[in-house]
């Protein structure tokens, strides 16, 4: 309560729909609350749940909204990654939005498929204007050099945007990228310089692809009888895709080690283990057994060339740091990379340096002597890149095979492109006849 008391967990992970919850809006009366979860940044899938507190219960409300407010009125203010507002009356008994859906607002500037809306339940709406860009911006892919100059690799006439996961293949002449159209995500294979990015995958949920070190074949996850998996594929797209890992739990990554005998995967954030990196064989020893598996949260696997250690993301310090350890032998040494904050590890294709996204957004080389054993001797910034979509537990960048450059992708609706700020005063005195109306 307001005055303190103990705290106790009241919505375990797995009573919702898989994803995040990213925003809270309290129902009146101590009731429960409103849940807006989005399954993966940007939020262009997000669902509505309800919990309701008395009945420890929950019931999801709406599909494709990434923001909810509660409203006196007995309505809820849904935004969705276009975005747009609407109202729709809950009838909180039965748990479940009821009636006509009420246009309120559209063109509502939108970062990360999140409306920029700020809601005051006595009335009062903040919002700006400007693009409305489902992903913020990302229809874009861009060469960074390494003091930070960019310029403009594509920019892509998709209905969605670019999400999560890009990959430079090993000869340096394609990009795998994930392209968000109308039939959901498929990962797209673009010749470099000025090629198009043609679908090799067909089903609406692929992501996060990762060359084979050959080049003939991506990885990446998707869903299989109901839960993601990871399957691998000719990059020319010919043939059919094959699955080569699966487990009782969702798998939201892939890394590959260079010698091809190795597939490792990173489970649910959501389930027992919080985040478990996996590992089997591909020829031999298929059977999957832990490699890195704990109380703490382990993700963004990455093989150095050579094949001898492995980089990877964890919170066992409470925040997340790049650490680096043998492989596949993990238990013989431990080196933290990163001191004060990092993610996204991405090793140079040399071996020499291994790249991460420090706390406040730069793109950090460390120095790395790998041989006869592993050594740290030293990290600087290259350059701020916070302009550009992160991926936290996965890299969302990639250096180019000379190790020159990098491609990110950028947001597109920075706050030089948002407009104006807008206050809306006696929002209910405005849309009560509209929201009564039979």
């Amino acid at each position: 309560d307001g005055n303190g008391g103990e705290e106790r967990l009241v919505l375990p992970p797995g009573r919702v729909a898989q994803g995040g919850i990213v925003r809270l809006s309290a129902l009146p009366d101590a009731r429960g609350v409103l849940l807006t979860v989005c399954p993966s940044a940007p939020c262009v899938n997000g669902e509505i749940w309800m919990y309701d507190l008395q009945r420890d219960s929950v019931a999801k409300l709406a599909e494709r909204a990434s923001a909810a407010w509660w409203m006196p009125t007995g309505h809820v203010l849904l935004g969705r990654p276009d975005g747009n507002l609407s109202a729709q009356r809950l009838d909180v008994e039965r748990m479940r939005l009821t009636g006509e859906r009420v246009p309120v607002l559209g063109s509502t500037s939108v970062i990360g498929g999140v409306p920029i809306v700020e809601f005051s339940p006595s009335g009062t709406l903040l919002y700006t204007t400007g693009a409305a860009d489902i992903l913020g911006a990302a229809r874009a892919v861009v060469w960074v050099e390494r003091d930070g100059r960019a310029t403009l690799i594509d920019s892509l006439p998709v209905a969605g945007g670019i999400e999560q996961g890009l990959g430079i293949s090993p000869d340096g002449g394609r990009l795998a990228l994930v392209v968000r159209g109308e039939h959901g995500s498929q990962v797209s294979v673009k010749q470099l310089p000025d090629g198009p990015a043609t679908p090799i995958t067909f089903d609406g949920t692929s992501s996060r692809p990762v060359w084979s070190f050959d080049g003939r074949e991506l990885f990446y996850v998707a869903e299989h009888n109901g839960k993601n998996v990871v399957f691998r594929r000719r990059a020319d797209g010919t043939g059919k895709e094959s699955v080569v890992a699966e487990d009782s739990r969702w798998i939201y990554e892939a890394a590959l080690s260079p010698d091809g005998a190795w597939v490792l995967y990173r489970t649910d954030f959501n389930t027992a283990g919080r985040g478990d990196i996996m590992i089997r064989g591909l020829s031999h020893d298929t059977a999957a057994r832990e490699l890195l598996a704990g109380p703490a949260e382990e993700s963004a696997p990455a093989i150095s060339p050579d094949g001898r250690w492995i980089a990877y993301v964890s919170d066992e310090t409470g925040r997340y740091e790049v650490w680096a350890r043998p492989f596949p032998d993990v238990a013989s040494g431990r080196w933290q990379v990163s001191r004060n904050g990092g993610s996204e590890p991405v090793w140079s294709p040399d071996g020499r340096e291994l790249y991460f996204r420090a706390a406040g957004g730069e793109l950090v080389s460390a120095a790395i002597v790998a041989r006869p054993s592993f050594r740290l001797t030293g990290a600087r910034v290259l350059f701020d890149a916070s302009p550009y979509q992160s991926g936290l537990s996965h890299a969302n960048y990639a250096v180019s095979s000379d190790n020159t450059r990098f491609v990110f992708v950028p947001f597109a609706t920075t706050p030089g492109h948002i407009g104006r700020l807008v206050i809306v005063r006696n929002l209910f005195t405005e849309l009560r006849p509209r929201l009564e109306a039979p």
